[in-house]
């Protein structure tokens, strides 16, 4: 479904998985409409032919779900609003 989106705007989308990563319990639905939401508004926000790129790993016992783009970011006067419905 992403793919798709970024394939129309030739967005490269790359997903980035740490080797040997170990099993993670979670709630598989809400950590998919997480990763669909931040991967969506990073093709929405990255301009045509930009780079999207999910990178997973745990380390410490931490999981890391980071998502970049070389989209247009996010304006120093929002980032206060960052989390807020």
């Amino acid at each position: 479904m992403l793919d798709i989106q970024a394939g129309k705007k030739k967005i490269n989308l790359t997903c980035r998985v740490a080797k040997d990563l170990p099993e993670v319990i979670a709630d598989s639905r809400a950590l998919q409409q997480i990763l669909i939401n931040l991967v969506g508004n990073a093709i929405k926000f990255t301009q045509d032919r930009g780079v999207v790129t999910v990178d997973v790993q745990v380390e410490n016992h931490m999981f890391t779900l980071c998502v970049s783009d070389t989209g247009i970011g996010i304006p120093a006067d929002k980032l206060s609003q960052i989390g807020q419905p």
